[in-house]
């Protein structure tokens, strides 16, 4: 059994929803997409009044149909709170050899460390639609202390538990390591995780630097995807529009 099947076809790729030709054939087949106008000509006989009535149709451009579709899944967007276009999302401090466009589409924000955390596993609450998380840093006070990235070797500490709701966590296998405070003239102490959070009344603000990509997720998991009933709702809302153009 091939695996579209085993889905049912229940979710649909993005694109889909923005292809004018499938809106075309999915909920205006039969229908003259322009104005009709009759258009009396004579024969080009003299003396010969008869009349012919042709229908001339003004076809509505894919262009056209293409940005309702657009807009209505813009709205949709804005009703669920989640992102339908894979968008890339690198936290403060940039690398310096970073780019814009070609490396990252967003720049985010560190986010702070709170005692909640440690009895959460470390959880670290991410915007909606998180495909992956590709490192995460972290900055005690403005001086980098501790990684997790393939470059270090210890990405798999990282724990997507709710990808739709952007929830991750971190598995650490040295919770005394987790996180080191600068000791005097620039060595390093021994105040680990624990005494660093228990440590403070308030919250560690600019703590977690995260590098994540965001994007939409399907019921059954498929990145890039979209539940049918979803893509239904975005191809009538732009069909309230697009009909009335049709006359």
């Amino acid at each position: 059994m091939a695996a579209h099947d085993r889905v049912l076809g229940l979710s649909v790729p993005v694109m889909e929803v923005l292809d004018p030709a499938l809106w075309n054939g999915r909920y205006a087949h039969g229908i003259l997409l322009g104005a009709l106008r009759s258009v009396r000509e004579t024969s080009g006989k003299v003396g010969d009044h008869e009349a012919r009535v042709r229908k001339v149709i003004d076809e509505i451009p894919p262009q056209v149909i293409r940005w309702h579709l657009r807009a209505a899944l813009s709205e949709l967007e804005m009703k669920l709170g989640v992102p339908f276009g894979v968008q890339v999302c690198k936290a403060e401090p940039l690398d310096e050899d970073a780019r814009k466009w070609r490396d990252y589409d967003r720049l985010v924000p560190r986010l702070p460390y709170t005692r909640s955390q440690i009895a959460n596993w470390f959880r670290i609450d991410l915007p909606p639609g998180l495909i992956s998380i590709e490192r995460i840093r972290a900055y005690y006070f403005g001086v980098r202390v501790w990684e997790l990235s393939t470059a270090e070797g210890n990405a798999d500490l990282i724990r997507i538990q709710w990808g739709k709701q952007g929830i991750a966590h971190i598995l650490p296998t040295n919770l005394g390591a987790l996180a080191l405070t600068p000791g005097g003239n620039g060595a390093v102490g021994y105040a680990g995780v624990w005494q660093t959070a228990y440590g403070h009344a308030s919250p560690i603000p600019d703590f977690w630097a995260v590098d994540y990509t965001t994007g939409p997720i399907a019921n059954n998991g498929e990145v890039g995807h979209v539940e049918a009933v979803l893509a239904d709702w975005c191809y009538c809302v732009a069909g309230i529009k697009l009909l009335n153009m049709a006359a």
